[in-house]
């Protein structure tokens, strides 16, 4: 992992938590890092957690508000579970300041943003292939940090026994 993406997740400390909510069936997080704004792009399995109580997972997204709502009725109209609790988050993050005080991304790319007041973001990569699983960048900045960094290129990953990854025998 090169220390540029690294290097723009430590950046997140002292960063202002402003909203979180989806783009279709991607997650997103929004930052105010010295007035400006940052964001998050989650593509893989998510939660947001205060201290030992989940507030909100990606899982969410294929739940209705209304039991009477078919999954894909929810999930078109915004009425998911997601949906709801992402409001309600943002809602208090416009009101509360949550600010990052620690920010880490692990060899594998699960990333662990703490904020204030116990509140704690977790993305955790599930795949072994090439396809993006999360990207940090400045709105209306043509720098992306994108993880795994060989998402943006065409050919899969090594798997081979001599390839970057460990045999799977």
């Amino acid at each position: 992992m090169g220390s540029t993406l690294l290097d723009a997740v430590r950046g997140l400390v002292g960063a202002r938590v402003t909203d979180v909510g989806r783009t279709a069936d991607m997650v997103e997080v929004g930052f105010d890092v010295a007035g400006a704004e940052h964001r998050l792009h989650v593509q893989c399995a998510f939660r947001l957690v205060r201290g030992a109580q989940i507030l909100l997972g990606t899982t969410d997204l294929g739940y209705a508000e209304n039991r009477s709502d078919t999954r894909a009725a929810a999930f078109e109209n915004r009425t998911t579970m997601f949906d709801r609790n992402a409001r309600r988050l943002t809602d208090r993050f416009a009101v509360t300041g949550y600010e990052v005080v620690l920010a880490e991304v692990s060899e594998i790319g699960a990333v662990v943003i703490e904020a204030s007041d116990a509140m704690r973001f977790e993305v955790v990569p599930t795949g072994a292939g090439p396809a993006e699983c999360w990207r940090l960048f400045e709105r209306g900045s043509d720098v992306h940090h994108v993880y795994p960094e060989s998402a943006d290129h065409d050919e899969p990953p090594d798997c081979s026994d001599d390839g970057p990854w460990p045999s799977l025998d």
